[in-house]
């Protein structure tokens, strides 16, 4: 009899521990990868551009790429200044300085704000319209007398390529001033100017 008990005892023992110490196997932990900072930019932005500006009379075509009597063609430092509405839609200001004087004009002043619509051909690559008004001041070499100050409609059209997340690329031609009344009779004998840029520089999305 003692030895059935002993034997019952045993056999309830082992089952016992077979049962109470099973540890499942822990489940496969899946490392969580590190998320990546996502930069915050804001609506407005900066930028810096070079412009090539051409001034003629209205007995002058324009020529960009040789000397032509009537024209006269300045290098000049545009500084910007903008607010982005949405990805198709900013206002713009602009301002710059001619800095040489080959010919009859002295320097040119030009201040504008445009409205620019704009349309991404893709993800980087855009192009955009520029309509505004401006006033634009250019000055006589010399013995001539500074030829006009004025205020007018101004148009553009340009393309811009982003080169980081922050940071656009651009070049653009803008009508700055057209066959407005000189105060002087310019080389050529032309009484009428107009004034054009071509520009390129970079943006700055703060």
């Amino acid at each position: 009899m003692k030895k059935l008990l002993l034997s019952t005892a045993v056999i309830l023992s082992s089952l016992a521990y077979a049962g109470g110490d099973y540890i499942p196997a822990p489940e496969p932990v899946t490392p969580i990868a590190p998320s990546t900072p996502q930069i915050k930019i804001s609506n407005f932005y900066g930028g810096l551009g070079l412009a090539g500006l051409s001034t003629y009379g209205n007995n002058s075509s324009l020529n960009w790429f040789s000397k032509k009597k009537g024209q006269d063609k300045l290098l000049a430092f545009v500084g910007i200044l903008g607010y982005q509405f949405n990805p198709n839609l900013a206002i713009e200001g602009r301002a710059s300085l001619g800095l040489v004087n080959p010919h009859f004009t002295e320097n040119a002043v030009n201040l504008s704000l445009f409205v620019k619509p704009s349309y991404n051909i893709t993800k980087e690559a855009a192009i955009y319209g520029l309509l505004g008004f401006g006033w634009v001041k250019i000055d006589g070499h010399h013995k001539h007398p500074n030829f006009i100050k004025k205020a007018s409609p101004q148009f553009g059209l340009g393309a811009s390529y982003k080169i980081r997340e922050n940071m656009d690329v651009f070049a653009d031609y803008t009508w700055l001033l057209h066959k407005k009344k000189a105060k002087a009779l310019l080389p050529g004998g032309s009484d009428k100017l107009s004034h054009e840029a071509i520009t390129v520089g970079v943006n700055y999305h703060f």
